[in-house]
């Protein structure tokens, strides 16, 4: 067996992970979770005590899929391993208090890894919460340069995939920053941004803050040193929220640069 694709609602923590550990030959791993099976021991423990680790562990050099309750999940298990992980794609779609693992598992990966895709399961529930301008850039329980994705390290990263909402700008353009100027192999770059604006142009400012106004700024600016030094042309996905809103206008008021230069690729609404 070498893929496997789970998905579950309350599993059994040592059952779930003796049942991938069977497989030693296992590269590609997709794992879907509705609810947590974890006990809270109040020891960090998540109840894995129970879990025997094998003499090997399973390949891991395919792809890695964790969606919803997966990361918490498996997250930690899965860097514990006594043979280590070594997946070339990671597709990760965490809660904001999981990004601390996220990082953990790209950093573990960076030797190996050529395609990253890492995103939010809460975007439209954040953007209900906080319709208003907030000075608060990253409005979650996690600081977002100790929660960054490190790239520097990812010598053979071919693409990266952010999927996120306008409030995590900050946390984008901290893990860009990270690409060196040896990273050759890079040449794809997408950013997924879901815009909750109910007025776009100058309103724009008014809107979301100067914080975070000034912070799209710095993600305009970045695009277009990475496409002067990299050649590398963004693909900017923009998802506006509100009715009767073009999301080229918004963007080319948030990236003038990035749209003045024609160095979107592709934007979508």
């Amino acid at each position: 067996m070498k893929t496997l694709h789970l998905g579950f609602t309350f599993p059994s923590s040592s059952g779930i992970f003796n049942l991938i550990l069977s497989f030693p030959l296992l590269e590609d791993l997709l794992v879907v979770g509705y609810h947590t099976g974890f006990t809270d021991n109040g020891d960090g423990s998540d109840g894995l005590s129970a879990t025997a680790q094998p003499s090997s562990s399973p390949a891991f050099t395919g792809s890695l899929t964790l969606q919803r309750g997966g990361l918490e999940y498996l997250a930690h298990w899965s860097l514990s391993l006594s043979g280590g992980i070594h997946f070339r794609e990671l597709s990760l779609t965490c809660l904001p208090k999981d990004l601390l693992l996220a990082a953990a598992l790209v950093g573990e990966c960076s030797h190996s890894l050529e395609s990253l895709d890492i995103g939010c399961d809460e975007i439209l529930g954040t953007l209900v919460r906080h319709p208003g301008p907030r000075d608060n850039s990253f409005p979650f329980p996690v600081d977002s340069r100790s929660a960054s994705i490190d790239l520097s390290r990812t010598m053979r990263l071919k693409d990266v995939s952010f999927r996120v909402d306008s409030w995590w700008v900050d946390w984008i353009v901290t893990a860009l920053r990270t690409i060196t100027p040896e990273r050759l192999d890079l040449r794809q770059i997408s950013i997924h941004v879901y815009v909750g604006l109910a007025a776009v142009g100058a309103k724009t400012r008014e809107i979301i803050g100067e914080h975070l106004f000034g912070q799209w700024r710095g993600l305009d600016r970045l695009l277009v040193q990475l496409w002067q030094s990299h050649s590398i042309r963004p693909k900017v996905q923009c998802y506006v929220l509100m009715k009767n809103n073009d999301p080229s206008d918004c963007l080319e008021y948030l990236l003038p640069e990035t749209t003045g230069g024609q160095i979107i690729d592709l934007v979508e609404g």
